[in-house]
């Protein structure tokens, strides 16, 4: 007999009797810190991966591999360790894989054996990544795909204590006891990941579903990696109509792009790829690598294994922000001026960084927004960027809008791709619960370990906070913006009473469309310290502001738009944890109670 959670199949004489349903227990709706009786992840004695099996109406199979004690080879605590010889392998939960020998497929990326772990984040929320073992072309012809799987403690599950967003996100716990005539458990006390053959096997009895890509995409993906051209770079742009798939597609490309280059001949430069793949993510909603609201130039040097708010920004060897700026929108449409002014200083940017690298391909991840206003920009995003290759994922149009792109496309005398949107999966979080989801996982970021981010599951309040000067011998803050209607600057301490604001670092006095002032002093003479003054007090934020007049910034512009050419986002800076050497910062915020900025902003869903 083979457990499939709920369902159980029996075979006599090679013949395949009807599987009955067990209508689900409601007691099995657990916490995320219960512990259940679960059957799947039980190791049978006698279970096996061939023959037919019986899926009951309702049920998804989710992975071909079955664990037997032929093919769990060692198993403790905090790790297990298999041979996954044919099928897939499904995993919900966060945990490291270390390829040991052969190699194996995840979202896009091919990953040999070696000595290195890859961090592998597969919520509810999302489809969740297939581990497939394939051939390695510098292996024997007979190999053995050996894989380790590590649990991960590093914070991010325990965000649920902040924001119930965060809960039912990953696996449930496990046994107390294994059930009668089964073997233990294939993973006995690891909390962070399950192994899931059905969707069945699931204990919270979530719309789960693997990541299973339309067909048509790996094929153009192979074909877009591999295209060479000595000349230029691959500059590719994907769009699309909203939940089509476009960041996930971004994802396939530029795993496979890093697949190149990590394993690719380095002796010849023609056949290596570029130690680099950059990422030009201009959707201000959301973003791959920083929080919304921002758009950013990135270089990637590592895979992309999670959702956006598992990695809120680029760190260490994963990456670099080459450059970034603050919207303060989650769509183009409070203000396309600005949004393609710092698009092309983006792009601007990427050409710069082309003399260090001058075959390092581009990725350009697009907004959704293709209707009206929408489409007006993305035509002046393709005429500007000049890809090499245009991507839309929809072959169902509209046709009003691909028509307009397809010229656009043969003006700038680019290919032209269609492929299928990607299926739409059971969400149990809308967009704007996925925005704040990033939003806290950034805030509350602790410092790195080994080159992987860790989480702080505590209130903001209880962290020691930056403490910034707005005026004296160190000032730093030099002005403040009010992002959408304007505000008497009487009323400017309560707008910024316990508000998200984006930091933006002026790098040029031509930045600011008025006059610069620099920081005097009490006796008159002006101040020559151009360093931002940053430091870290080391009691938490209070609950109020103290006196009005002391912390009220003075003679505060209200009617300012740095210039993207000469400012840029001090997201980019603090990422490092170091004070950047730059000269001030202009602090942006939303109006309070502006309809026209509250639907849309960050601010107003993360104070």
């Amino acid at each position: 007999s083979e457990v499939l959670g709920n369902q159980t199949a029996i075979q006599q004489d090679g013949k395949e009797s009807s599987a009955q349903s067990v209508p689900p227990d409601p007691e099995a709706q657990c916490d995320s810190d219960c512990e259940i009786e679960d059957e799947s992840q039980v190791v049978s004695d006698h279970s096996s991966t061939q023959g037919p099996v019986a899926v009951a109406p309702g049920v998804r199979l989710l992975s071909f591999f079955q664990p037997t004690k032929d093919n769990v080879i060692g198993r403790s605590e905090h790790e297990c360790t298999i041979d996954l010889d044919k099928g897939t392998l499904c995993l919900i939960g966060c945990y490291d894989l270390w390829v040991r020998k052969g190699a194996v497929s995840v979202c896009g990326a091919i990953l040999y054996a070696s000595s290195s772990l890859h961090r592998i984040y597969a919520t509810s929320v999302h489809a969740l990544p297939l581990i497939r073992p394939i051939r390695d072309p510098f292996g024997p012809p007979s190999q053995q795909t050996l894989l380790t799987i590590y649990d991960v403690s590093n914070g991010l599950r325990a965000l649920s204590e902040i924001s119930p967003k965060f809960s039912r996100l990953w696996n449930c716990s496990i046994y107390k006891q294994p059930p009668p005539g089964l073997s233990l458990s294939l993973f006995p006390k690891l909390l962070t990941f399950q192994f899931l053959r059905y969707t069945s096997e699931d204990a919270y009895r979530r719309g789960l579903c693997p990541l299973d890509p339309p067909s048509d995409w790996q094929p153009l993906v192979t074909t877009l990696v591999s295209k060479r051209d000595f000349e230029q770079p691959r500059v590719l742009l994907v769009c699309g109509p909203k939940g089509s798939g476009k960041s996930m597609f971004g994802r396939l490309l530029a795993n496979s792009f890093l697949s190149k280059s990590v394993y690719g001949t380095l002796a010849d430069r023609n056949t290596a790829k570029a130690p680099y793949v950059a990422l030009l993510d201009i959707d201000p909603g959301q973003p791959e690598y920083s929080p919304p609201g921002e758009i950013s130039l990135m270089l990637l040097r590592d895979f992309n294994f999670g959702p956006p708010f598992s990695h809120p920004l680029l760190w260490g060897e994963k990456g670099r922000i080459l450059r970034s700026h603050h919207f303060g929108a989650t769509t183009p449409r409070d203000d396309p001026t600005f949004y393609l002014r710092c698009v092309l200083d983006l792009l601007q940017h990427y050409h710069q960084f082309l003399a260090q690298d001058p075959l390092c391909p581009l990725i350009v991840n697009t907004a959704g927004w293709i209707q009206g206003s929408g489409l007006e920009i993305l035509h002046d995003c393709i005429r500007q960027i000049s890809p090499t290759d245009v991507i839309y994922t929809s072959k169902l149009g509209p046709v009003d809008v691909v028509d307009p792109i397809s010229r656009a496309v043969m003006a700038a005398k680019a290919s032209l791709h269609f492929v299928m949107s990607q299926p739409a999966a059971p969400l149990s979080r809308s967009a704007a619960d996925l925005r704040l989801m990033q939003t806290l996982s950034y805030f509350h970021l602790d410092q790195p370990e080994y080159g992987n981010l860790r989480w702080i599951p505590k209130p903001i309040t209880k962290l020691a906070p930056f403490s910034v000067h707005y005026a004296g011998l160190n000032q730093s803050i030099y002005a403040v913006h009010i992002l959408g209607p304007d505000l008497d600057a009487e009323f400017l301490v309560q707008a910024l009473e316990g508000c998200v604001v984006g930091l933006v670092v002026i790098e040029d006095e031509a930045a600011l469309p008025f006059a610069w002032e620099e920081p005097v002093s009490d006796d008159g003479s002006e101040v020559g310290n151009n360093e931002v003054d940053v430091a870290r007090v080391t009691t938490p934020s209070p609950h109020s502001a103290g006196d009005e007049a002391s912390t009220k910034p003075a003679n505060t512009p209200m009617d300012i738009t740095p210039k993207p050419r000469f400012a840029s986002s001090a997201f980019r800076h603090f990422r490092d944890g170091a004070s950047p050497t730059l000269s001030h910062f202009v602090s942006h915020t939303t109006t309070p109670n502006s309809p026209s900025r509250r639907s849309h902003s960050p601010t107003a869903t993360s104070k």
